[in-house]
């Protein structure tokens, strides 16, 4: 009994480190790479882990409440004659064991480390790559839309100031899905759902979000003119009307002002947190 107990102890153990030393690896090597080439413009990506760290518990507890919550539910579907005593002995086997421990705190204390280096990276690529796929892009979409610029489409379907509000909002909830969704998979997933989760989370931001970024580099539509792309004249009306619609809601279209935000970080060099 006792060796059977150890042995899958010690599978366990792998398991859960076949997962976490992967994702470890990835999060140092993003903070890393970025603390040694930011240190050439006087950015450091490790004093900003603080930044990402206050952020996060901010909306820890909420967080946590909701995962406590559905804890409970599972409780009482698990044995709803005594749910406090299902949840209790869930909480403890949680608690207790620390492979556990560290497969649910591990992820917890490294995203801040990934998305460090991640916008680190993004904010240094400038210095080595110029934007220089603008109009490589806008080509591509005058073919895929038979000689039209999309945002004609989207804007003609959804160019009313509702539906402008209500795209612009979705378009920045993704923030509070990224948090609900890490929270949610540290702490409360099974492994068998947790371990690929936030293996495939890492790899993502590592290869798409720095080195497709860095290999793909462009500015983007709402920056073409400032980047001097050829294509700049194809979304001087589509930058117009974001201004336009942002002055007729009050500022409340989000959109063009974080534009100015990013934009105004780029030409001074400015490196800050988001």
């Amino acid at each position: 009994m006792i060796a059977a107990a150890l042995a899958d102890r010690s599978r366990w153990c792998r398991e859960e480190a076949l997962w976490l030393a992967p994702v470890t690896l990835i999060a140092a090597l993003l903070l890393l790479l970025a603390q040694g080439m930011g240190m050439v413009f006087g950015l450091s990506a490790l004093s900003m882990i603080s930044l990402y760290g206050v952020k996060a518990l901010r909306v820890l507890p909420t967080l946590l409440a909701i995962g406590i919550v559905i804890q409970l539910i599972l409780a009482i579907r698990q044995d709803a004659g005594a749910p406090l005593a299902a949840f209790t002995r869930r909480v403890r086997q949680m608690a207790t064991d620390p492979w556990m421990v560290a497969a649910r705190l591990g992820p917890l204390l490294l995203m801040p480390a990934v998305f460090v280096g991640f916008s680190s990276l993004k904010m240094l690529m400038p210095r080595f790559i110029p934007f220089h796929l603008d109009d490589a892009f806008a080509a591509a979409d005058r073919m895929l839309f038979f000689g039209h610029q999309p945002w004609k489409l989207t804007h003609a379907l959804f160019g009313s100031i509702p539906a402008s509000l209500f795209i612009d909002r979705l378009y920045s909830f993704w923030v509070l899905l990224l948090s609900v969704a890490i929270v949610g998979f540290a702490l409360f997933a099974p492994r068998a759902d947790r371990a690929p989760f936030f293996l495939a989370f890492t790899i993502a931001w590592l290869l798409l979000g720095v080195v497709g970024a860095w290999l793909l580099a462009s500015a983007g539509p709402c920056y073409s003119a400032f980047v001097g792309a050829a294509s700049a004249p194809e979304f001087a009306e589509l930058v117009q009307k974001l201004h336009h619609l942002s002055q007729a809601t009050d500022g409340r279209i989000n959109a063009p002002g974080w534009q100015d935000v990013l934009w105004r970080a780029h030409a001074t060099e400015t490196y800050s947190f988001g």
